[in-house]
């Protein structure tokens, strides 16, 4: 299976008969989305994230890992809940401008941002480095994209801080929301949060199996790891990529 829907868009397969295999395949896993509550969509409208608004309390508090330089999520969260504060961390250097631009409306009480990446264990990290025409570094990638042979791709290290970490730092026991688009890095975390005895009652990942060295077996393995634990798929996107996960 890896690499198998990757292959489809390199024999030239249209964008939406892709996708609707992508839920057909997932649906006849059973694993489309049972929502059970209050459903909120935020972000940009043609990526858009969901989460369940009716579990959130009176000041939730979010870690969000891989910002790049949309964070439209992050402002439509502390916009809708004026209690939340939001946690992000992105190791990208064009993270600056966005993220300072939340600082300077929200505070920084409500919005912090940290230099780093989330993985599954403290240190540093060997990733793929997509480089600018100045030579600077725009995204990191855990594995391989699909297009890499056109891209300028360089290895680089980068530091990395484990959610538990997170949590000790800022002296608290989990997060009310975990929200994760890290490149490849999702299924550490996700190994760290199950392995660990932090909080997260809600878990928004994208997968990307699209990557030539993940795969779709290793995503499988993690969602059956995750519903073991007790958590269950509240919401799939468009694309069959990024999931809400709510622990029963």
């Amino acid at each position: 299976m890896p690499g198998i829907f990757g292959r489809f868009k390199g024999a030239g397969v249209p964008k939406e008969v892709r996708r609707l295999g992508k839920r057909l395949f997932f649906a006849c896993l059973g694993l489309g989305a049972r929502p059970r509550g209050e459903l909120v969509t935020l972000g940009r409208a043609a990526i858009p994230w969901a989460i369940r608004g009716d579990l959130f309390g009176e000041e939730p508090y979010v870690l969000s890992a891989g910002l790049s330089d949309e964070v439209y999520f992050e402002e439509e969260l502390l916009e809708r809940y004026p209690g939340a504060r939001i946690y992000g961390m992105d190791p990208t250097p064009l993270c600056g401008p966005v993220t300072q631009e939340l600082v300077d409306r929200f505070g920084g009480e409500r919005f912090r941002y940290r230099g780093a990446a989330l993985g599954g264990e403290d240190g540093e990290l060997e990733v793929w480095a997509e480089m600018n025409e100045a030579g600077e570094a725009v995204y990191f990638y855990w594995g391989l994209i699909q297009d890499h042979e056109a891209r300028r791709l360089e290895k680089a290290r980068i530091p990395v801080v484990s959610p538990g970490t997170i949590a000790r730092e800022e002296g608290v026991g989990g997060f009310d929301l975990l929200k994760i688009d890290i490149e490849g890095a999702e299924y550490d975390v996700i190994d760290h949060v199950l392995s660990s005895d932090l909080e997260v009652p809600q878990l928004l990942v994208e997968f990307h199996y699209r990557f030539e060295d993940v795969g779709m077996r290793k995503t499988l393995d993690s969602i059956k790891r995750l519903k073991r634990a007790g958590y269950r798929i509240e919401w799939v996107g468009r694309w069959c990529e990024e999931f809400l996960f709510v622990k029963e």
